[in-house]
């Protein structure tokens, strides 16, 4: 069955450590900490203390020298019965507070009466960045952790309002197994037991919020996960790395199926990468992803029908874009691949700069086909930094892009020596291979075509290459040409067991307005 797992690491979940009461901007230290246990999110109970007016205070727990791995957040839940009390976020109405004692402690502002939903909140934080402001001077170690509230004039009188519940360290939530297959419900339901609020992957109001990174499959042990038409929030993570909230799919026997899954990040910080790991099967159906990071897929990764709305860079890896459309992309180039052939029928709208695609170096003359769409991007071939295509062809090099029938022409940015050769229209070659005593159509023969002199391509370049007729005795090609392009084809059917026949040759020319069609008559060969 599906396992659900997380490498966080327990700092207080229930009576661990020693806590401190702290103080500033005025009154007295005359309350202490009581155990709460009508109103907690974790265990069996949380930590609280009392009200006041017009100061700062908190309470802290020394737990012991603690390494936070690099990259990592330590996740604290807090709450405040009374946030219209409190201070706004910009003033540090709610404060995280890490530090190496006491009164050294950096304080990282992450809420106040400005927010406009109260109740239990898990904040991730990294202890390697600096806090909005500090006690003290702490040396940048972490042994001591909590939170303090400013209520700057009167604040509530009565009960324990301010509290504090589970302390832990590290970053993923994990996904293996299978039979049932995993899902996001399973894991919003698996951590949401009051034994392990771990707080990175919650269900709020029918949605999901994550914080930190989803794994589906570990490097060690595989994953069949599926799901649909859910939808998942990216914490607005403030005070972590950039890359600290990511799915990623791993293990080369994982395999995940997505369907209208919209994913879309609340912050900036740390927007929410996706990346495939190991060559894991990883199909996207119909998804959406909206102002989040880097996609870095593989080819076993088929996306069809997205949408990738305000992204950044989407490398395709070898994997195939479907159908998909990508809007608004921020990074100077949308998509990175290595061959137009990982894109068919997409649409790429601009923003007014950056390129499309990127295609990186072409070393050897080569042609691909553009069956793709784009709109707002450069309207001629030049270096103004919004053409369609990015590329640099190597020199004495040449890429052909064949555009396809009734899709936009792309414009071109070459940084290369070489050359490229945009031709628009598409046009069919055909094969039909009949018996020449009944003229039936013969399936299975081998047709070969090859360019001969006289036109836009090379003498020799396969047009088509060793395709078998279907049933209808028929092998086609589909491409552009700048020219009429003269032909040379051979068609062979002497596969044992089979009907023999005599091999057949044919010259012809395709017109790049019309094309060609052409029958091949074969005699038997008794």
């Amino acid at each position: 069955m599906a396992t659900y797992a997380t490498d966080l690491t327990d700092l207080y979940t229930d009576n661990e450590g020693t806590w401190t009461l702290i103080s500033s901007g005025g009154g007295g230290q005359n309350a202490t900490t009581d155990p709460e246990t009508d109103d907690y999110i974790q265990g069996n109970n949380c930590i609280s203390r009392n009200p006041w007016s017009s100061s700062i205070r908190g309470i802290v727990n020394t737990i012991g020298a603690t390494t936070v791995a690099t990259g990592d957040a330590v996740y604290i839940w807090t709450k405040a019965d009374v946030a219209q009390a409190l201070a706004a976020k910009a003033s540090g109405g709610i404060q995280c507070l890490i530090g190496n004692s006491t009164t050294a402690l950096e304080c990282y502002y992450v809420s106040g009466s400005d927010d406009p939903f109260g109740g239990w909140k898990c904040y991730a934080i990294d202890p390697d960045l600096t806090g909005d402001t500090q006690i003290g001077s702490p040396d940048g170690t972490t042994s001591v952790f909590g939170v303090r509230w400013n209520v700057p004039s009167s604040g509530p009188s009565k009960g324990f309002p301010f509290k504090i519940d589970a302390i832990r360290h590290g970053r993923f939530l994990s996904v293996t197994g299978n039979t049932p297959d995993g899902t996001f419900q399973g894991a919003a339901d698996f951590q949401g037991n009051l034994t392990r609020q771990w707080g990175q992957f919650q269900e709020v109001n029918g949605t999901f919020l994550m914080q930190g990174g989803f794994q589906i499959g570990t490097t060690a042990t595989a994953c069949t996960f599926s799901d649909s038409n859910r939808t998942i929030f990216i914490a607005n993570t403030e005070y972590v790395q950039s890359g600290f909230n990511r799915l990623e799919f791993r293990n080369a026997s994982t395999s995940a199926t997505l369907e209208n899954i919209t994913m879309a990040a609340l912050g900036t910080t740390s927007r929410g990468d996706v990346e495939v790991f190991n060559n894991a099967t990883v199909a996207l159906t119909g998804c959406t992803f909206t102002d989040m990071g880097t996609f870095d897929f593989d080819s076993n990764t088929d996306a069809t029908d997205c949408t990738f709305r305000r992204t950044d860079t989407i490398t395709v890896n070898g994997g195939l874009l479907t159908g998909c459309l990508i809007s608004n992309n921020r990074a100077t180039s949308a998509v990175v691949v290595s061959d137009l052939a990982e894109l068919d029928d997409c649409s790429f709208v601009s923003d007014g700069t950056g390129h499309a695609v990127n295609l990186g170096t072409i070393a050897a003359t080569d042609t691909m086909n553009w069956n793709n769409n784009d709109s707002g991007y450069a309207a001629t071939d030049g270096s103004t930094g919004n053409e369609t295509i990015l590329v640099s062809v190597a020199s004495g090099q040449t890429l052909t892009i064949n555009v396809g029938s009734g899709y936009s022409t792309p414009t071109v940015y070459n940084t290369g020596v070489g050359s490229v050769s945009v031709v628009s229209g598409q046009v069919t070659t055909t094969v039909t291979v009949r018996d020449i005593d009944d003229n039936s159509v013969i399936e299975n023969a081998r047709v070969y075509v090859v360019a001969d002199t006289g036109g836009p391509l090379s003498e020799g370049t396969v047009i088509i290459d060793k395709d078998l007729t279907n049933a209808s005795g028929q092998a086609s090609d589909t491409r552009s040409f700048a020219s009429n392009q003269p032909v040379v084809g051979t068609v062979r059917k002497a596969s044992p067991g089979d009907t023999l026949y005599k091999p057949a040759s044919f010259v012809g020319t395709i017109n790049n307005a019309s094309g060609l069609s052409v029958t091949v008559q074969m005699i038997k060969d008794e």
